[in-house]
């Protein structure tokens, strides 16, 4: 009876961790994480767009563009969580980085590098990490993790994954997965 006892509480446990966050179907695309469902992301290709500000004495920068003013992909919490299911033995944290998207006149941009007119005599650029946001990774099941964050996200803010892989400055599989915070319209 004892014995019994202790595999059906086993079971729960196993079944309850199994439970509590699903798996996506894809790999190496974040998911946000509501309600113990899994939502996809704004799923965009590069546009990869350089600017040259103020006939070149304002600098220049290399923006990643997103097309459209916002995503239609929502959270109303200001901490989401994401799940990400990657190949085996891939580190997820070297797959993508998480952003502020910049509203721009024709849709969202994320800052790839910004530099100075004078980088000749010395003046350095913006680092665009500036906007980076830190993540917290925990492994939830073989090749799965849960993304959290380490501070609270800005409301009526836009974000975005962008991944960092092979030709992600050139524009070749680059990819964003853009999301907002709170409801439109703020």
């Amino acid at each position: 009876m004892k014995k019994m006892f202790i595999a059906v509480i086993a079971l729960f446990v196993a079944l309850g961790a199994s439970a509590q966050t699903p798996v996506p179907d894809f790999k190496n695309s974040p998911m946000l994480l509501q309600g113990g469902k899994l939502t996809r992301l704004e799923k965009q290709s590069a546009e990869i767009k350089n600017k040259t500000n103020g006939f070149g004495y304002g600098g220049n920068s290399t923006n990643f563009h997103l097309d459209g003013p916002h995503s239609d992909v929502r959270t109303a919490t200001n901490k989401p969580e994401f799940v990400i299911k990657v190949d085996e033995g891939v580190d997820p944290e070297t797959l993508f980085y998480l952003t502020v998207c910049l509203r721009s006149k024709k849709g969202r941009d994320v800052e790839l590098q910004k530099s100075s007119a004078f980088a000749a005599y010395g003046a350095t650029g913006k680092s665009a990490k500036r906007f980076h946001i830190k993540l917290n990774y925990e492994k939830v099941a073989d090749n799965v993790f849960k993304i959290t964050l380490a501070e609270p996200l800005e409301d009526a803010e836009e974000y975005a994954f962008i991944s960092v892989g092979q030709g992600s400055l050139n524009g070749t599989n680059s990819l964003g997965y853009a999301f907002g915070v709170g409801a439109l319209g703020k």
